[in-house]
Protein backbone atom coordinates (compact mmCIF):
# COMPACT_ATOMS: atom_id res chain seq x y z
CA UNK A 1 0.00 0.00 0.00
CA UNK A 2 2.83 2.32 1.09
CA UNK A 3 4.23 1.88 -2.49
CA UNK A 4 1.32 2.94 -4.61
CA UNK A 5 0.73 5.54 -2.48
CA UNK A 6 4.44 6.55 -3.18
CA UNK A 7 4.33 6.32 -6.95
CA UNK A 8 1.19 8.28 -6.76
CA UNK A 9 3.33 11.05 -5.32
CA UNK A 10 5.90 10.60 -8.25
CA UNK A 11 8.42 8.66 -6.52
CA UNK A 12 10.05 5.51 -7.79
CA UNK A 13 9.51 2.63 -5.91
CA UNK A 14 11.00 -0.73 -5.65
CA UNK A 15 9.02 -2.77 -3.33
CA UNK A 16 9.99 -5.94 -1.72
CA UNK A 17 8.69 -8.38 0.70
CA UNK A 18 12.13 -9.96 1.72
CA UNK A 19 15.84 -8.96 2.89
CA UNK A 20 17.05 -11.23 1.26
CA UNK A 21 14.95 -9.69 -1.82
CA UNK A 22 16.44 -5.97 -0.70
CA UNK A 23 20.44 -7.17 -0.89
CA UNK A 24 19.80 -9.05 -4.03
CA UNK A 25 18.22 -5.77 -5.81
CA UNK A 26 20.85 -3.34 -3.66
CA UNK A 27 23.51 -5.23 -5.52
CA UNK A 28 21.70 -5.00 -8.92
CA UNK A 29 20.79 -1.21 -8.64
CA UNK A 30 21.10 2.49 -7.07
CA UNK A 31 18.71 3.46 -4.64
CA UNK A 32 18.59 7.03 -2.72
CA UNK A 33 16.56 5.77 0.06
CA UNK A 34 15.23 2.21 1.87
CA UNK A 35 11.73 2.38 3.89
CA UNK A 36 11.97 -1.02 5.71
CA UNK A 37 10.00 -2.56 8.85
CA UNK A 38 11.83 -3.87 11.41
CA UNK A 39 10.16 -6.89 11.48
CA UNK A 40 10.75 -9.04 7.92
CA UNK A 41 10.06 -12.96 7.49
CA UNK A 42 13.33 -13.42 6.60
CA UNK A 43 14.91 -11.46 9.36
CA UNK A 44 15.30 -8.19 10.80
CA UNK A 45 15.02 -4.64 9.27
CA UNK A 46 17.94 -3.31 11.15
CA UNK A 47 20.14 -6.36 10.02
CA UNK A 48 18.76 -5.32 6.71
CA UNK A 49 20.25 -1.80 7.08
CA UNK A 50 23.13 -2.31 8.96
CA UNK A 51 23.95 -4.45 5.55
CA UNK A 52 22.90 -2.09 2.88
CA UNK A 53 24.63 1.20 4.70
CA UNK A 54 27.45 -0.83 4.24
CA UNK A 55 27.15 -1.88 0.62
CA UNK A 56 25.80 0.58 -1.00
CA UNK A 57 25.92 3.79 1.58
CA UNK A 58 21.78 4.18 1.60
CA UNK A 59 19.70 6.06 4.01
CA UNK A 60 16.82 4.02 5.35
CA UNK A 61 13.29 5.14 7.17
CA UNK A 62 11.86 2.63 9.57
CA UNK A 63 8.67 2.08 9.16
CA UNK A 64 7.53 -0.29 12.22
CA UNK A 65 4.98 -1.27 15.34
CA UNK A 66 8.12 -1.86 16.94
CA UNK A 67 8.10 1.59 19.47
CA UNK A 68 9.62 0.67 22.58
CA UNK A 69 12.48 3.04 23.85
CA UNK A 70 14.76 0.21 23.08
CA UNK A 71 13.43 -0.59 19.82
CA UNK A 72 14.01 2.60 18.46
CA UNK A 73 17.54 3.03 19.89
CA UNK A 74 18.34 -0.19 17.79
CA UNK A 75 16.67 1.38 14.77
CA UNK A 76 18.91 4.37 15.41
CA UNK A 77 22.05 2.35 15.91
CA UNK A 78 21.44 0.05 12.91
CA UNK A 79 21.65 3.48 11.14
CA UNK A 80 18.06 4.72 10.17
CA UNK A 81 17.90 8.25 9.91
CA UNK A 82 13.86 8.33 10.91
CA UNK A 83 11.46 5.85 13.31
CA UNK A 84 8.12 6.01 12.30
CA UNK A 85 5.33 4.29 13.97
CA UNK A 86 2.68 2.64 12.64
CA UNK A 87 -0.08 3.97 11.67
CA UNK A 88 0.74 6.80 10.35
CA UNK A 89 -0.67 9.39 7.26
CA UNK A 90 0.91 9.91 3.75
CA UNK A 91 2.08 13.39 5.09
CA UNK A 92 4.65 11.88 7.96
CA UNK A 93 6.22 9.65 5.39
CA UNK A 94 6.63 12.29 2.85
CA UNK A 95 7.95 14.87 5.58
CA UNK A 96 10.42 11.81 6.82
CA UNK A 97 11.43 11.41 3.24
CA UNK A 98 11.73 14.95 2.48
CA UNK A 99 13.76 14.99 5.74
CA UNK A 100 16.04 12.41 5.78
CA UNK A 101 17.14 13.05 1.56
CA UNK A 102 17.35 17.10 2.84
CA UNK A 103 14.84 18.05 0.17
CA UNK A 104 14.28 21.76 0.50
CA UNK A 105 11.09 23.71 -0.20
CA UNK A 106 10.70 24.63 -3.75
Amino acid sequence: MTARLLRREGYDVVATTTKSEAVRLCKEHSFDLLIADIGLPDGSGCDLMIELAAMCNIKGIAFTAYGYQEDVARGRIAGFSAYLLKPLALKEILSAIDKVLEVLPE
